[in-house]
């Protein structure tokens, strides 16, 4: 009976000094860390990201970018249906508007560590299946998260000024993801034009259409890359 009741005073003084123990070291559960996202006129950081289409790096400040008046960033999913809708409307903006001084960077808002249909193989694949004439970076989790990107598709054209790049138009590309020739309101385009002409974004803030951008819930355990 002695020994029994030892053995239990034992296990309570254990119990007692794990408590005390945590309590001391004042530590509190891990929180995600917030990060501070871009507004509108905000100036944006530049950033390196590996293109899919040919492996290269890319960034703002690359020489092939020197004269460009800006830019029209674009957050693009392989696995987004609204994504596959825009494909040849990007492509377009690209042809319409790099030669403007308007450049398209396409770049996948991903860990593909955690998001393996979004890594460099499937994105290439992608890439060159749909002749993107545009960069389509991979990795961008850090960025997108940067920039308060919520959905792919979504927009934000940048403007130069001086040695800065500011954020002057965020949001969908257009109104009409499934209807692109009845009644549609070109958003990026207005934007982009308005900027070009020296004038003032009309409509800085529309609403992103398409797949909300899950940044921290991985993809399933058995679509997961093996990390050997």
């Amino acid at each position: 009976m002695r020994f029994t009741v030892s053995v239990f005073a034992l296990v309570c003084l254990f119990f007692a000094a794990s408590l005390t123990s945590h309590a001391s070291n004042g530590k509190k559960p891990r929180k995600r860390k917030k990060v501070k996202a871009y507004r509108l006129n905000s100036s944006v950081k530049d950033f390196k990201l590996i293109n899919a289409a040919d492996g290269k790096m890319v960034s703002l400040s690359n020489s092939e970018y020197a004269d460009a008046k800006g830019f029209i960033l674009i957050f693009l999913s392989n696995s987004c249906p609204t994504t596959q809708l825009y494909t040849e409307r990007v492509i377009a903006l690209q042809e319409k508007y790099a030669h403007k001084g308007y450049p398209v960077i396409a770049i996948n808002p991903y860990n593909s560590v955690f998001h393996p249909k979004e890594n460099l193989e499937a994105s290439g694949k992608i890439a060159a299946r749909k002749q993107f004439n545009f960069p389509y970076l991979v990795n961008g989790h850090k960025v997108a998260q940067k920039f308060g990107a919520v959905k792919t598709p979504q927009v934000f054209v940048l403007q130069r000024s001086g040695k800065r790049l500011k954020i002057r138009y965020i949001g969908a590309i257009d109104n009409k993801p499934r209807l692109p020739k009845y009644n549609n309101t070109r958003y990026t385009e207005r934007a982009v034009n308005q900027l070009i002409g020296g004038r003032k974004v009309h409509r800085r803030v529309t609403r992103p259409l398409g797949t909300r951008i899950d940044y921290y819930t991985p993809a399933k355990s058995d679509e997961l890359i093996s990390r050997k």
